[in-house]
């Protein structure tokens, strides 16, 4: 199963963000054989002001489901040391996304690996704002790819987009045989010329799909 794969506030304290998709990222490894059947997509905010509970938000667009876990992050004061508390959060709220008649299984796996899934859990309803960003993923794949190699790509890339202002990285993870960045782009065309300057810069060519997030269609460089 995949958990995160779009962090919707991630600029203030970018390690935030890392420390979602550590959680997402361990809880995605122990469940390999559980099948999470989540309706819709899946996102996480971080509270600044909330320490205890964890907010899971429901929401939708055009007829589709939109999850939001909003990570009481008031306390967390370094990447390393707020992971484990990521992790009980997301396991916690996973418990209560789920259907109910896979929570007891969810349960046990966690149970069995150690990962606390009682953190407090508020569930409300959002009205979702439109978001009018191009949605770009990057698909990496080839055996010298691994997770940690991309997220160096993640902060260059998400760098270069923000000084250009024309986008930010703001998500990422990992699946079977390969690994992804996410984009948004507030220009589409400048945040897509800069992505594939850096593939070529970066000697990427032929190891890097870049797909549109909202159609599933692979892109081209525009320059040529």
């Amino acid at each position: 199963m995949e958990v995160l794969f779009r962090i919707l506030d991630a600029r203030e304290r970018r390690w935030h963000a890392k420390a979602a998709r550590a959680a997402a990222n361990r809880l995605t490894s122990l469940t390999e054989s559980f099948r999470l059947e989540i309706q819709g997509l899946l996102a996480a905010e971080f509270s600044l002001t909330e320490r205890d509970t964890t907010t899971v938000c429901h929401s939708s667009i055009d007829g589709q489901k939109l999850t939001t876990v909003v990570f009481a992050a008031s306390a967390w004061e370094n990447l390393a040391s707020c992971i484990p508390d990521a992790t009980e959060q997301l396991a916690s709220a996973l418990i209560r996304i789920v259907p109910q008649q896979n929570a007891p299984e969810l349960r046990a796996l966690l149970a069995l690996a150690g990962i606390s899934c009682v953190r407090p859990i508020r569930e409300s309803q959002r009205k979702i704002v439109i978001d009018t960003r191009a949605h770009i993923v990057l698909y990496f794949s080839g055996p010298d790819f691994d997770f940690a190699q991309v997220e160096r790509y993640y902060d260059e890339l998400d760098s270069i987009l923000q000084q250009e202002k024309s986008g930010e990285v703001d998500g990422s993870g990992s699946g079977v045989g390969d690994c992804h960045l996410d984009a948004s782009l507030r220009d589409r065309q400048l945040g897509l010329q800069s992505i594939f300057r850096f593939i070529q810069q970066n000697d990427l060519q032929g190891n890097v799909r870049v797909v549109d997030g909202d159609t599933g269609f692979e892109l081209t460089d525009p320059s040529q």
